[in-house]
């Protein structure tokens, strides 16, 4: 009977110490994998700083999302900012 009880709590034991590793990793976005290595691309949301719906070179740049000569290309109507779609397209 003692063998049956300690076969219950090491199992018990490796149960819980598993959950509890898991319960630690935060859950990742859908399509948020990545390889090791790997850069991820940024998002027009998290470039766009102020939050006005257009990319300014200088929020583009500062997030490193692009160099300036970069920026002019996407910028397709050359007027100093990019809008989702230029953005977009560039990415």
């Amino acid at each position: 009977m003692n063998k049956d009880h300690s076969i219950k709590g090491a199992l018990l034991a490796s149960l819980l110490a598993a959950g509890a590793v898991a319960a630690q990793a935060p859950p990742e976005p859908p399509g948020a994998q990545t390889m090791p290595g790997e850069q991820v691309a940024p998002t027009f949301e998290s470039v766009d700083v102020n939050q006005d719906s257009l990319i300014s070179e200088q929020e583009a740049t500062s997030a490193k999302a692009m160099t300036p000569e970069a920026f002019t290309a996407t910028d397709a109507n050359k007027d100093g900012y990019l809008s989702r779609e230029e953005f977009d397209q560039g990415a």
